[in-house]
């Protein structure tokens, strides 16, 4: 507002100008963002190489035609690019997992954060490393399937930590706080390349220095345990642009190769790849021609956080749109959900903000599958919004079972998956209630409920109720597991509660 003139729907071109008529920049106080015009992919990319050189986050591209919406960026509008979010414009270090930290909520009873360390060179040249620092702790980038098929090649292998004795093949600083659940040998655990913003001095660490927003890429299958960086090597790549690790400019020769004046510098323990634009991730789809074939989702609007191999991102959008829907590249106030295909960095500070529906790709797929818009089950979420869980607590238990609809074969295991995730006190059901159960579900075809509401007293003592007497290699061993089998209880002593005595007549 401005003389009583309100900007908020003018355009950008418009704002900008009155801003530099407005204020007056005052060094230490009041500062006007230096922004240039482009219109060119080429400007746009000297701009990013230059914001690299500068050691800045990146850029905020915006339509000079667009107006102000409050906690709502339309994805024409407004484009943030960060070279570390940007694949291959930034470096990716492959580190070892040396530690693990026990999860809580749906990754309880699993290693759910891994504390990875580099290794120190070793006295002698063909030898392998035997001393691992710490280095940084990660807890993201990867899904729950992902993390528990981790978890299952390590598990064997994990062993608890003892902070008084710290195995001679870790190093980790004096005092520190940074202490794991578990350790692993190195030589069984496995290299996990991990992008971040950059390196940062910290003393929680052995090496002096950790990463600052880190997050696992993939684990590295087809490297050995001593093939993970050195010390040396994150000492050079430390100095080598003040820790920032998004130096690399964008090449727009067609050979990929360095910008002109660049040399290209030798591999340290990394993978290093050349950017072939801006990520998809952080481009609007083109929808202009796409043609509306029904009213499914109602105007409703999405945010598409990424997609899978065999379902894009971009055509997730075009199909949302094709069925009637709109988008946003950032969620907002009437953001109806945010998809999401992979746990990624972006979508998990999506879900930390707590006000979202944010749902599984898969319930976008069921919707075309069915041309029906269905509405959100348990099953569909990552995380709910407060609404949302309100309207579950309803309608479904703790485990996403519904109180009124009927259980199919396959949601039945997603609710048993489910209890296991979620752990919690061991459900304890009485013989009386299985009996109850298979009457009622399974009453001519449960074999092994046949003696369900027995209990036998076998007759395998000199003396009756006595267990220090039992008969030595007494045929009614094999009896009483026979009974077992078809659901009988099999009575220690010989009391009111039997209903059944079994003797052997011999």
């Amino acid at each position: 507002m401005v003389n009583d003139t309100n900007f908020a729907n003018r355009p950008l071109s418009e704002r900008a100008e009155q801003l530099k008529k407005v204020f007056e920049p005052v060094k230490g106080y009041i500062h006007l963002v230096h922004r240039r015009g482009a219109t060119t992919k080429e400007e746009v990319v000297t701009a990013l190489n230059e914001a690299i050189d500068q050691r800045e986050e990146g850029l905020l591209v915006k339509n000079p035609a667009s107006t102000y919406c409050p906690d709502k960026r339309k994805g024409s509008g407004w484009v943030k690019i960060k070279p570390e979010y940007v694949d291959s414009l930034s470096d990716q270090l492959d580190v070892l997992i040396i530690g693990g930290y026990f999860g809580e909520g749906r990754r309880a009873g699993m290693v759910s954060h891994f504390l990875c360390g580099v290794a120190v060179p070793p006295g002698m040249p063909g030898d392998k490393p035997s001393i691992f620092q710490s280095f940084c702790k990660v807890g993201s980038g990867y899904t729950l399937t992902e993390l528990r098929d981790l978890g299952l090649k390590l598990k064997p292998h994990w062993q608890k930590f003892d902070g008084k004795r710290v195995p001679d093949c870790l190093a980790l600083p004096a005092g520190s706080r940074e202490k794991p659940d578990v350790w692993i040998p190195p030589s069984k655990s496995c290299i996990v390349q991990i992008r971040a913003a950059e390196i940062v001095t910290s003393e929680r660490y052995r090496t002096g220095c950790t990463l600052r927003f880190p997050r696992v890429e993939k684990v590295r299958a087809d490297k050995e345990y001593f093939d993970c960086m050195t010390t040396d090597e994150l000492e050079q790549l430390k100095n080598m642009a003040s820790g920032r690790l998004a130096h690399s400019h964008y090449d727009d020769e067609a050979d990929g190769g360095v910008a002109p004046g660049k040399k290209k510098r030798r591999a340290l323990g990394v993978r290093v790849e050349r950017p072939k634009g801006v990520a998809a991730n952080f481009r609007p789809t083109d929808t202009s021609d796409i043609q509306e074939v029904s009213s499914m989702f109602g105007g409703r609007e999405f945010c598409v956080v990424n997609g899978t191999r065999d379902f894009s991102k971009e055509e997730m959008e075009k199909k949302i749109v094709e069925h009637g829907g709109c988008l946003v590249q950032n969620p907002g106030s009437e953001t109806y959900c945010v998809l999401v295909a992979r746990l990624i960095v972006r979508a998990s500070s999506i879900i930390s903000t707590g006000l979202y529906d944010v749902v599984k790709a898969s319930w976008l797929s069921e919707c075309l599958e069915t041309q029906q818009f269905l509405s959100f089950e348990p099953r569909h979420m990552i995380s709910a919004s407060p609404h949302t869980t309100a309207k579950f607590a309803e309608l479904y238990d703790q485990y996403g079972d519904s109180y009124t609809d009927d259980v199919t074969e396959e949601g039945l295991r997603e609710i048993f998956m489910k209890v296991a995730e979620i752990g919690g006190e061991r459900l304890r059901v009485t013989r009386e209630e299985i009996a109850e159960m298979e009457s009622r579900y399974f009453p001519n075809s449960s074999p092994g409920g046949l003696f369900r509401q027995c209990k036998v007293y076998l007759d395998r003592y000199s003396t009756v109720g006595k267990q220090e007497t039992a008969i030595e290699a007494c045929p009614l061993e094999l009896t009483g597991l026979e009974l077992q089998m078809y659901g009988a209880e099999v009575a220690r002593d010989f009391d009111e509660t039997v209903t059944h005595v079994v003797f052997d007549k011999e």
